[in-house]
């Protein structure tokens, strides 16, 4: 009973978090600006902080995280005549192992410390371009100018999930600008977004959702 309470209690307090530019930098704060070097000590080479795909259960955690990067890659079945826009980008690891496949990359950052940790890490790939901002506050029209059929790839933290993806699944005209939308969130969201009608965790979310 008191686990329950603490998590609904919890959950509330993420929904009340303040869902502007200053309260995302303030969630990027929290998880990230500990430091690399103190990240370094235990995650993967790329400082993914993310489960990775343990296949068999053997693997060590670098190999789980290039698997899962790998397996991301496979299910989108990109070429070089795909544009990715990737949501999130971080630190640059899926936005390389995206950029391997040959297609063209548009990454979205909206922290300061990452964004520039990510401009290094792909400074050799041409076909990345960094783009830092808001995801909920950029000009889609001219950033998205390349092409009129775009891949999107978001690793959504939990305090724009929500109202990103209604941004999205709301636009008009429909089909928007991507052919495809691919998300990673916490397991919550996606269980809000495949909810059933009459069910607890049925709501706006899934209601989109199930819409489009």
């Amino acid at each position: 009973v008191i686990r329950g309470a603490m998590r609904r209690i919890g959950g509330l307090a993420r929904q009340l978090r303040d869902n502007t530019i200053r309260g995302s930098r303030q969630h990027i704060h929290e998880h990230y600006d500990l430091g690399n070097p103190f990240f370094a000590l235990f995650l993967d080479t790329h400082l993914m902080y993310s489960c990775g795909y343990h296949a068999t259960g053997t693997e060590s955690l670098e190999e789980a995280q290039e698997a899962k990067l790998d397996k991301i890659c496979r299910a989108l079945q990109l070429g070089p005549d795909d544009h990715v826009l990737e949501i999130g980008a971080g630190l640059g690891a899926l936005t390389l192992a995206l950029a391997e496949t040959g297609a063209r990359v548009t990454a979205v950052e909206i922290d300061d410390g990452l964004v520039n940790v990510l401009r290094e890490n792909v400074a050799s790939c041409s076909s990345v371009q960094v783009v830092h901002g808001d995801a909920m506050r950029l000009e889609w029209e001219s950033l998205l100018a390349g092409s009129d059929n775009w891949t999107v790839v978001a690793n959504l933290p939990y305090n724009v999930g929500t109202p990103l993806l209604a941004k999205w699944l709301c636009a008009e005209p429909w089909p928007p600008f991507f052919g495809s939308l691919t998300v990673m969130l916490q397991k919550e969201v996606a269980l809000r977004m495949t909810a059933l009608p009459n069910s607890k965790s049925y709501g706006r979310l899934a209601a989109l959702c199930q819409w489009r």
